[in-house]
């Protein structure tokens, strides 16, 4: 897997260790990018924005890319949380988080198996 890029280092670091756990739990390994012996490398970007008072909304997408940095597919995906405002990002609750590397595991885990 590849930096994720628009969280902090804190929630980096939380969603690559959530993604690897939930991963684990379907069968797949995540390694680092840096691994030539990965078929896949992982790449996500995070947008964070409040377009209305009181409801954050985080933007994710997800390339899954070939060893030579091909992209093979993109995934994406969003979720709201009311009640907090744009500058209190260390606010997001780390279940909001869970609940995107739930998404984005199972994501991985269709697309592969349509390429089957």
């Amino acid at each position: 897997m590849l930096p994720i890029v628009g969280v902090s280092q804190g929630e980096a670091f939380f969603l690559s260790q959530q993604l690897g756990i939930t991963a684990k739990k379907r069968g797949l390994i995540i390694k680092n990018a840096n691994d030539l012996n990965s078929n896949y490398i992982l790449k996500g970007y995070f947008s964070i924005s409040s377009l209305e008072k009181g409801l954050v909304t985080i933007i994710y997408v997800w390339d899954v890319l070939s060893q030579g940095g091909i992209q093979l597919h993109r995934f994406q995906g969003q979720e709201s949380i009311k009640g907090l405002s744009y500058d209190v990002r260390d606010k997001i609750p780390t279940s909001v988080f869970q609940n995107i590397v739930v998404h984005t595991v199972s994501d991985f885990v269709l697309w592969k198996q349509a390429q089957n």
